[in-house]
Formats: C-alpha cells, structure tokens, sequence
C-alpha cells in the first residue's frame, strides 16, 4: 500500500518523510520499498519533490514545536 511515513529512504537528504510502497503486518509498516529504477527525468523530479518536501517537513515540524497541544 503506497502511504506517507516516517521513512529512511532520504534521510541522508534531511527528508524524514516520504510516500512510497509499504507492506502492513499486524504492528504496522513492516517495509517499506525503494522507489526503484527512473530515468533522468524522472530523477529531476525526484530531487525537485524532495526540496520541497524537505522544506515543508521542516515547516510542519517548527509549527508542532511552537504550537503544543494544538
């Protein structure tokens, strides 16, 4: 099932989070799946997604930690 989570796939990209194919068990994700093979193109939207995401990421992080309990 494709879903947004808590993902080591870009971490060494400051990217915490990412949506890609996961296989659910009984605890929860039990893996999640490379993206796998993309042309260049592809791979220039890739790294353009995983800016944005990065920033937005951080954003949602910052608004949490100056709005507990919100």
């Amino acid at each position: 099932e494709p879903t947004f989570v808590d993902s080591p796939l870009y971490k060494d990209q400051g990217v915490d989070f990412f949506a890609s194919k996961v296989e659910l068990g009984p605890s929860g994700v039990e893996k999640i799946h490379e993206v796998g093979k993309v042309s260049a193109e592809e791979q220039k939207l890739l790294d353009a997604a995983l800016a944005d995401l990065k920033k937005n990421i951080e954003k949602g992080v910052q608004f949490v930690a100056t709005n507990p309990g919100n």
